[in-house]
């Protein structure tokens, strides 16, 4: 719905008025999500679209929210500003990534350079990663005496696809640009599964960027509960932590324990250090 008064000259006439949308859908492929359900109304002047409220929902997920935009001469877009609220909001719904989440998220500044802060809580998920290693470790194998590591000290080089995208990356100015400030809550209910691999999580995690710089994440995650296969053996997990520490290159820290026990003896597999 539209009623809209334009008024002044014919190269930039004074548009003032209010527009409504209902009945709204949007199927986003790449994270699997539809959305259905979308409202919003609000109202338009010469230097400002207002919107005063939006709303849409996916699954039993719900958001909402409302924002602003200026416009400066000629119309053309000027600072914004966007406030969402989200419960239940299934933020991914893929074959191997589902989560949902809660939380307020807001959005400012210019398309050009936006800025977005707020806390968001997973509240349940399930992350279904590519664990081949631990499918061609089936098979038992044979100890080589012979064979002693002392040290390893290699930097990895990337793959020609990794490079491309890293260049890639580089060159998105929108994200060059970006600011960053979220906080990422995980109480519980996340969890890893896979054949040879179930998990639950836990943490907390704070996401910042600045512009011109790469995005920066600290926090940690445990493993509150799980077990893994190995060598043809089922190991439970004891211990898990993740330690993200900050700076340009995410490489969290690791240390985990899975332990495999037996009548005489018990065997402690240990997982430390970073990459």
């Amino acid at each position: 719905t539209l009623d809209v008064r334009a008024r002044g000259s014919v190269k930039q006439p004074d548009l003032r008025g209010t527009f409504g949308l209902r009945d709204g859908t949007v199927k986003v492929v790449a994270l699997g999500v539809d959305i259905n359900a979308i409202t919003a109304a609000g109202s338009l002047d010469s230097r400002a679209v207002n919107l005063r409220e939006v709303s849409a929902k996916a699954k039993d997920g719900e958001i909402k929210g409302s924002g602003s935009l200026a416009l400066k001469d000629d119309y053309d877009v000027g600072a914004f500003k966007l406030s969402l609220t989200a419960q239940r909001w299934p933020a991914i719904e893929t074959q191997r990534y589902q989560l949902k989440i809660a939380g307020n998220i807001d959005v400012q500044g210019t398309l050009a350079a936006p800025k977005a802060t707020g806390q968001v809580t997973v509240t349940e998920g399930t992350l279904r990663p590519d664990l081949s290693f631990l499918e061609q470790s089936k098979v038992p194998l044979k100890r080589d005496d012979t064979i002693v590591i002392v040290k390893e000290n290699r930097a990895s080089q990337p793959t020609p696809a990794q490079a491309k995208e890293q260049a890639g990356a580089a060159d998105n100015g929108l994200f060059k640009n970006a600011s960053l400030d979220l906080m990422l809550s995980v109480p519980r209910n996340l969890w890893i599964r896979h054949p040879d691999l179930v998990s639950e999580l836990s943490g907390n995690l704070r996401a910042t960027k600045r512009p011109e710089r790469e995005i920066d994440l600290t926090g940690r995650i445990d493993v509150v509960r799980g077990w893994l296969n190995f060598q043809g053996r089922r190991l439970q997990l004891a211990r898990g932590t993740i330690q993200f520490t900050g700076g340009d290159k995410i490489n969290p820290a690791l240390d985990i324990l899975a332990q495999y026990k037996l009548p005489e003896y018990q065997v402690d597999v240990v997982i430390g250090g970073t990459t």
